[in-house]
């Protein structure tokens, strides 16, 4: 999983308890500081301006951020678009914005590696559930067959105890025979499913590092995509900046990103042999 975002703000302390912190941040806005908020550490004795990292969620949730109110935007960044489209040629469309691309590059690593992990341990727990609800079915049925096997024995016994007919032996041979050979018959559909069961397991077991690769595959491709567009990332950064910026700027203005002009032919393009006609008329 990735970190946690955080949003970097410039500002000056102004108070501070054992737990807040007073800030007055040079965007204009001030506010109380759970230090628990707080993603690295900061001068508390200072008084000088200084770095602030926070918990996004609670920048945002306090608007500590002054928000553009320029919303007169046309179009999108150039190279964001490239990117998004060739991460959705290869079925990766899971980022919504340039920043989750630029999280996800920076922590590749960490990321790949803690979703192979926790794919890994729910696939294993999965294992182990089909272990256990196998187990309890393999106890239920011998439970079952100890008392279906004392009911064919007790039956048995009191054939035995009277006066047989030629029917009553030939139902002491059947019981024996089922004693001997059939005591399972009854139990059929359930050991077929044990059998069921335990080939899953074994096939899961078999294929579990193969399953797990598998399913950070996408994570593996989207880097790879964003390796093969180091221009267009480090164009997306600039474009992404910019934007930002220029939605600072009053209603009246309109941003236009991603326009593409285009002009008729120069006059030296054209037939030279049709122009000197032309020109002789």
């Amino acid at each position: 999983m990735p970190p946690k975002p955080i949003s970097t703000l410039q500002g000056q302390i102004i108070k501070e308890t054992e737990k807040a912190v007073l800030i007055s941040f040079t965007n204009g806005r001030e506010s109380w500081v759970p230090k628990s908020v707080f993603t690295s550490d900061f001068q508390s004795a200072s008084n000088s301006t200084q770095q602030f990292d926070i918990a996004r969620w609670f920048v945002e949730k306090n608007h500590l951020i002054l928000k553009p109110s320029n919303e007169n935007i046309i179009g999108r960044s150039g190279s964001v678009m490239h990117i998004k489209r060739e991460l959705l040629h290869k079925g990766i469309n899971g980022f919504e914005t340039f920043e989750e691309i630029q999280t996800f590059k920076k922590n590749f690593k960490t990321i790949l590696a803690t979703s192979t992990q926790e794919e890994r341990d729910k696939l294993t727990a999965i294992i182990e559930a089909l272990k256990t609800d196998e187990e309890k079915l393999v106890q239920k049925i011998e439970e079952k067959k100890v008392l279906f096997k004392e009911a064919l024995l007790e039956e048995k016994k009191q054939l035995e105890e009277g006066e047989m007919s030629s029917k009553d032996e030939k139902r002491v041979k059947k019981i024996d025979k089922i004693l001997e050979k059939k005591l399972d018959k009854p139990f059929k559909k359930e050991l077929k499913q044990v059998k069921k069961t335990d080939k899953e397991v074994k096939s899961r077991e078999k294929n579990l590092e193969k399953s797990v690769q598998k399913s950070v595959k996408d994570l593996h491709t989207a880097n790879i995509v964003l390796k093969k567009n180091p221009q267009y990332m480090s164009g997306a950064v600039g474009e992404t900046r910019a934007i930002k910026e220029l939605k600072k700027l009053p209603e009246e203005y309109h941003i236009l990103n991603e326009v593409h002009l285009s002009f008729s032919k120069s006059i030296r393009w054209r037939n030279p042999l049709k122009l000197l006609i032309l020109s002789s008329k």
